[in-house]
């Protein structure tokens, strides 16, 4: 008995120190202890605004420190780690410069233009020179060897210390609740007549089932933790400004409602889909206010954590996938639940003007229909044909919502296509009821609006043409050589041909963040300074275009399909890797930026509705929000760990399923929870053919690409866990 508690001790211990290792490592990594510089430069303001500053990291990664003319002056991002400043001034301006001022925290360091000019080194570039902060500046020296160069480190006692006391205070609150609830029922009469042979968890659990004192007693704790949960999430989602971000492509899916409004008739506009410009008009013709649109998703963001939690029982209820161990079953809901709900990049989309903050609320819907279609159809409910109708109309939605749904919503038919086989119903019924039926709705209701309002719109089709011609850049280059050297190619102008290559050159070569495997920005040549796109269409016009562009995309894979496989290997290679990268923890820091770049347009709109979203973001002077700074315990951790252990678990999971179904198949027995490693299964397909999308047309390094699949990741990998646990402990699910 002795030995047990020695060991049990040192069991939590052990998991103490694992948690604290880990605590230590996310502090290092996201910057925790990182002090915010800011660059305070005496001048005046034409002269300011023609300087440039950034900031270099322990890598010599170089990055745009935020720049605010306001106050004259730039600074970091908190929990951004500093090197080196470096401040560009073109020659003309440098005698303008009448003083610099470094601060970090509490310490400053003042520069006069003669002591700025002596001891701040520089070099000469493109008409000006760039300067680099002296090696004395620094807050505090680490002992860290790693951290030894940084200027902005805020200390090694505050990093040990501080990250110690956190995890002991929150791991110590708790040990003593969980104790304190095992104390309460060893106490209970019920707990003292169970037979001595059952362990504590299997005790617990019996009398929290049949036990109706303990029973209720559980019940509210439960709920009290839940919505708990959920007023957190709201706290932490309507605590910000709720004037809603925008972005690069703000424009082109508010444009068409906020025109429709101005003119008071459905106006067409831009290169997308309609449900969510139809979902942003929808808001603005009853609430008259942009605001409302952020209140909206963020009820659609909470909505979504509940979803998935009913998900979550709806599988593991009826699949009975954790036997006999409801507090396990619950406290991994409840985990579920706010693993998304806390998510910083979750919050961030439902408050951007975007279609990814409504994406996730139909991803897990779609999921949920899965689910319940599978389970009507073993049970012969009377809902069946509700759910698979929904299924159907609900995948199409998917992909009005998000292009990117594309090869996922040929799978999504396949499954139903299955499904309608497998449903025992009168053919002709079954016909009517679960093709015809769901067809007729998405053909009226979704098909004719967007064909309507997208008639003679050819903004879509030059889109994709766009994407695909630019993306695979690299590679069409080699067959526009080809057909330069060509004496017998006359198809188009060869003056263009090689000027299209020059565009790229002069990207690939700018000294610029670059897509990681594309090697450029191939975005800047579509809408940047350098825009081989606008060259393309005034020489070809807008139809041609996109003959061109297909036809050179086709004959370029076709011609070299071992360079585009490599491609979409490499793409998929930053989803499905070992060291993470698909829990989207990052820290998000939104400043004024969020209010400016590319989603307020110059037309003169007249109605009141956007003139006043206008004036807001106008006046907004300072709008920075650090979602790092609602940190809840352990949450970072749980990212860290799901992330890493991501493919790992896929890998796994297959590996038994397989083993398992052959097996199923061999023998003729299929068992009703084998259907559930055939969702978690289908789960990880609706990643691969998402992915698989971006990767056969665009790339993946763009952050949302794989931040908006989150849902599913998520879901997929605890079910995964609970498949593998219960395959390691029964033998068989």
């Amino acid at each position: 008995m002795k030995f047990k508690r020695i060991s049990f001790k040192i069991y939590i211990i052990i998991f103490f120190l694992i948690l604290l290792t880990i605590q230590y490592y996310i502090n290092l990594k996201t910057a925790k202890f990182a002090e915010i510089v800011s660059v305070e430069i005496k001048t005046d303001e034409e002269t300011f605004n023609n300087l440039k500053a950034c900031r270099s990291s322990v890598t010599n990664f170089t990055s745009p420190l935020i720049k605010d003319s306001i106050y004259k002056s730039f600074y970091s991002y908190k929990n951004q780690y500093v090197k080196k400043i470096k401040i560009s001034i073109p020659e003309i301006y440098i005698d303008n410069i009448e003083s610099v001022n470094i601060n970090i925290k509490n310490k400053v360091f003042n520069f006069t233009k003669m002591q700025f000019l002596k001891e701040w080194e520089f070099v000469i570039r493109d008409n000006g020179r760039i300067f680099s902060s002296p090696d004395y500046i620094r807050y505090s020296a680490s002992k860290i060897p790693q951290l030894k160069s940084l200027i902005n480190w805020g200390g090694d006692f505050n990093f040990i210390i501080k990250t110690f006391l956190y995890v002991f205070f929150i791991f110590f609150i708790f040990i003593i609740l969980i104790f304190s609830f095992v104390l309460y029922i060893k106490n209970s009469d019920s707990y003292k007549k169970l037979k001595h042979d059952l362990t504590l968890t299997e005790k617990i659990n019996y009398l929290i089932v049949n036990d109706k004192i303990i029973k209720i007693t559980y019940l509210r704790i439960y709920l009290i933790i839940f919505f708990c949960i959920l007023f957190l999430a709201t706290i932490q989602r309507f605590t910000i400004n709720q004037i809603p971000y925008g972005g690069n492509d703000t424009w082109s899916y508010i444009g068409s409602a906020v025109l429709s409004i101005d003119k008071n008739e459905l106006v067409k506009y831009g290169t997308r889909n309609i449900f969510y410009p139809l979902f942003i008009l929808i808001n603005l013709s009853i609430f008259k206010d942009f605001s409302y649109i952020t209140i909206v998703q963020h009820l659609m963001g909470l909505s979504t954590g509940i979803i998935l939690m009913i998900c979550f029982y709806r599988v593991s209820g009826y699949f009975n996938i954790i036997k006999n161990n409801k507090i396990f079953k619950d406290v991994l809901a409840l985990i579920l639940m706010s693993l998304f709900l806390f998510s910083e990049s979750i919050i961030v989309y439902e408050h951007t003007l975007r279609p990814e903050g409504i994406y996730q609320f139909f991803l897990i819907l779609q999921i949920l229909l899965l689910i319940e279609t599978v389970i009507s159809i073993n049970k012969r409910s009377k809902y069946l044909i509700l759910f698979s109708n929904l299924f159907f109309i609900n995948n199409i939605i998917l992909f009005l919502i998000q292009p990117r749904w594309g090869f996922a919503l040929f799978l999504n038919i396949i499954i139903y296509l299955i499904l309608f086989f497998m449903i025992k119903m009168p053919l002709i019924k079954k016909t009517l009821y679960i093709i015809l039926f769901p067809i007729v709705i998405s053909f009226v209701f979704l098909y004719v609006p967007q064909f309507i309002l997208t008639k003679g719109e050819t903004s879509v089709k030059t889109f994709l043409s766009s994407k695909l011609f630019f993306t695979h850049i690299k590679i069409i280059d080699i067959e526009l050589k080809k057909d330069i050297n060509d004496p017998a190619f006359t198809k188009y102008d060869k003056e263009i041909l090689k000027r299209l290559i020059e565009y790229h050159q002069e990207e690939y070569n700018k000294p610029q963040i670059k897509h990681k495997f594309l090697g450029f920005m191939h975005n800047n040549l579509i809408y940047g300074e350098n825009c081989a796109y606008a060259y393309l269409l005034s020489k070809l016009g807008e139809k041609e275009y996109n003959k061109f562009a297909r036809y050179y995309f086709l004959k370029a894979v076709t011609m070299h399909p071992d360079k585009y496989i490599k491609k979409v290997f490499q793409e998929l290679s930053q989803f499905y890797n070992f060291y993470g990268g698909m829990y989207p923890a990052r820290g998000f820091k939104i400043d004024s930026d969020a209010y400016e770049e590319g989603s307020i347009t110059n037309l003169e709109i007249k109605n009141y509705i956007y003139r006043s979203y206008q004036n807001i973001r106008y006046n907004l002077e300072k709008s920075y929000y650090d979602f790092s700074e609602i940190n809840y315990p352990f949450y970072n951790i749980f990212y860290l760990i799901l992330s890493r252990l991501y493919l790992v678990t896929m890998i796994i999971f297959l590996i038994l399923f397989f083993y398992d179904l052959f097996f199923s198949i061999k023998k003729r027995l299929f068992k009703i929870n084998m259907i559930y490693g055939i969702i978690i299964f289908i789960l990880y397909l609706f990643n691969f053919f998402i992915n698989m999308t971006n990767a056969l047309i665009y790339c993946l390094d763009v952050a949302r690409y794989i931040d908006d699949q989150f849902i599913i990741i998520l879901f997929s990998q605890i079910l995964s866990l609970i498949y593998i646990i219960n395959n390691l402990r029964f033998k068989k699910i």
